[in-house]
């Protein structure tokens, strides 16, 4: 009998400790989840691949650079390259580089150039050179110059531009797309083209 109160007195003091360490578990991650999502909302864009020299070259470059983050809305923004030029991090030029945008409510923008120029500071990525981007997975879109604002998920452009949906084509001198809007802007349109069929 006494032996069988000690192994219960032992269970007791266990199912204490373990529910001690519980509420501490608790609390500790109460005080970090704020601190964790305060920067992440603030995180700039980080780059996940080493740095390597090409042969023939002075300076580095880094090879298949991927980088990441979320604006102030926690939306997420991915930018990754073929390449990029890593003598400064303030000013990162690409090559062939990628961009991926998701807003809350699901929509999706997708952008790929030949060139590209990433502004650590500003939060811009400057595209040029045989511009793409496919909006909201209904409009398709190419120009020639494009800058995109992963803060503001604005992505804007003072060329000729030409557009292709459901609805048709269209041909404008410059364009503007205000993502988290849901908006697709155009100032002087050229000239529309409806789908055959369509009057």
């Amino acid at each position: 009998m006494k032996k069988s109160i000690q192994q219960y007195s032992r269970i007791v003091k266990g199912a204490k400790i373990l529910c001690a360490l519980c509420v501490m578990l608790t609390m500790l991650g109460i005080l970090i989840l704020p601190i964790y999502k305060k920067n992440h909302q603030k995180m700039h864009l980080q780059i996940k691949t080493d740095v390597s020299s090409e042969a023939g070259q002075d300076h580095s470059y880094m090879t298949k650079p991927s980088f990441y983050g979320a604006n102030a809305s926690n939306e997420i923004y991915h930018v990754y390259a073929d390449k990029a030029d890593g003598q400064d991090p303030d000013r990162v030029k690409l090559t062939l580089p990628q961009a991926d945008l998701t807003t809350k409510d699901d929509k999706h923008t997708q952008l790929e150039a030949s060139e590209g120029i990433w502004l650590q500071k500003e939060g811009h990525l400057q595209l040029s050179g045989s511009v793409h981007l496919i909006y909201d997975e209904k409009y398709d879109v190419t120009t020639e110059e494009a800058l995109l604002d992963v803060k503001k998920q604005v992505i804007s452009g003072e060329k000729e531009v030409f557009i292709t949906s459901q609805q048709g084509k269209l041909r404008a001198n410059d364009f503007k797309i205000l993502q988290k809007e849901g908006k697709l802007l155009f100032n002087r349109p050229k000239m529309r083209i409806k789908p055959s069929g369509v009057h």
